[in-house]
């Protein structure tokens, strides 16, 4: 596996748009997972919007208006297209894709701070430890002690199973077990 095409599924499994949408959660979310928790962390987000019709920068109001419609809309609608509607801006697609490599960079971390040996192990693991710790941030991985003693035994069936995750797409956890397979 390559970081491009880990960065391609990691867009399918939290799902993109340039737009706000709620995620599986219900929060206000952009891009790839980036949770907005309030309309004041959606206008200092570093991320720039756009309003679709005038082209022009939005307003600290439009930001505001896009936020409150979306958290007001219904939640789990998939994929994020579903919530276009309910907004008018965009978000800037290099400023998204900022925000995705810096989070992705902090899972590096996380799942590095999860298993110090995390670069000898077989790139399809590692990308698997590193989508877990995206989606679950590092304290949440971190109480997954029997994927960590079935790593370090390379137990890659027992890792396999014990990195199912709840709340997710099965989807996403038959994947992330068939990385960690991959790795025997």
């Amino acid at each position: 596996m390559t970081d491009s095409d880990y960065r391609k599924k990691l867009k399918e499994f939290e799902g993109y748009a340039e737009h706000m949408y709620l995620d599986g959660g219900g929060n206000v979310t952009i891009g790839v997972g980036i949770m907005l928790g309030s309309a004041a962390a959606a206008k200092t987000a570093g991320i720039k919007f756009t309003n679709r019709d005038t082209h022009a920068a939005a307003s600290d109001a439009e930001i505001e208006a896009d936020y409150d419609s979306v958290k007001k809309a219904s939640s789990g609608m998939f994929p994020p297209s579903k919530y276009k509607s309910y907004t008018k801006l965009d978000g800037d697609t290099s400023s998204l894709e900022k925000e995705m490599n810096a989070r992705i960079k902090t899972a590096e971390a996380d799942a590095k701070a999860f298993d110090k040996d995390l670069d000898s192990l077989p790139s399809s693991v590692q990308y698997a430890l590193i989508d877990m710790a995206f989606n679950l941030g590092r304290s949440k991985l971190m109480a997954y002690k029997k994927l960590k003693t079935a790593l370090d035994a390379k137990d890659w069936k027992t890792a396999a199973k014990e990195s199912n995750r709840k709340g997710i797409q099965s989807s996403r956890n038959k994947a992330i077990s068939d990385w960690i397979l991959a790795g025997a």
